[in-house]
């Protein structure tokens, strides 16, 4: 394993995780919950445990990371968006049926909650495939 790589792949992964659930949540579906009083934390809940959220991010960047590059081929960018597709929906499929099942929220986040995500772990495969390389292959570039 390149471990330089496979650390700069795992922190770019953590922070476009942030970004991009920052344009979900606060742009994207702001709308649709902004009528869920009671339903989501308040504002002081999230930030006394934002440092929470931050470390889940870092941590998901590490494991997605490792897990791709368990199973990467050298493929270039098809590999990439075929593991984020797949992950895309071995996370947000069961997490859809519970959302739908027991979480009373509108369709809007019901649908667009997962649509988004699986869209998010597409950029997360495409990262990943960019920036991870064999140490082999990487000191030949």
């Amino acid at each position: 394993m390149n471990v330089r790589r496979f650390v700069i792949a795992s922190i770019v992964v953590a922070i476009a995780a942030f970004l991009t659930d920052g344009l979900i949540h606060q742009v994207l579906l702001k709308g649709a919950y902004e009528n869920l009083t009671g339903l989501t934390a308040t504002k002081e809940q999230m930030d006394k445990w934002f440092w929470l959220f931050i470390l889940g991010r870092i941590a998901f960047g590490f494991l997605l990371a490792r897990v791709f590059v368990w199973g990467y081929s050298n493929k270039g960018i098809t590999e990439g968006i075929r593991f984020g597709f797949l992950m895309g929906l071995l996370v947000w499929v069961p997490l859809f049926c519970v959302y739908v099942t027991f979480l009373p929220y509108p369709k809007a986040i019901d649908i667009g909650e997962p649509f988004a995500g699986v869209i998010q772990f597409l950029i997360y495969g495409v990262l990943l495939s960019l920036i991870y390389k064999p140490a082999s292959e990487s000191a030949a570039s």
